[in-house]
């Protein structure tokens, strides 16, 4: 599986959207679109959406 999809689907899973991750994270909206996508990286990005993989699994 692509990177975007896993990041796609651990946002729709908890029921977070874009909007809400670029609040979270004090990035635009336009950046988190840009992340998800693959056209821009970010570390930070990466561990948060690694954070809720982690609790999905958890809770699982």
């Amino acid at each position: 599986m692509s990177k975007k999809f896993l990041h796609k689907m651990t946002l729709i899973k908890n029921g977070i959207t874009q909007r809400q991750v670029a609040e979270m994270l004090h990035y635009s909206e336009s950046y988190v679109s840009m992340l998800i996508s693959g056209e821009r990286k970010s570390k930070r990005f990466d561990k948060f959406i690694e954070g809720l993989a982690n609790m999905d699994n958890e809770v699982a």
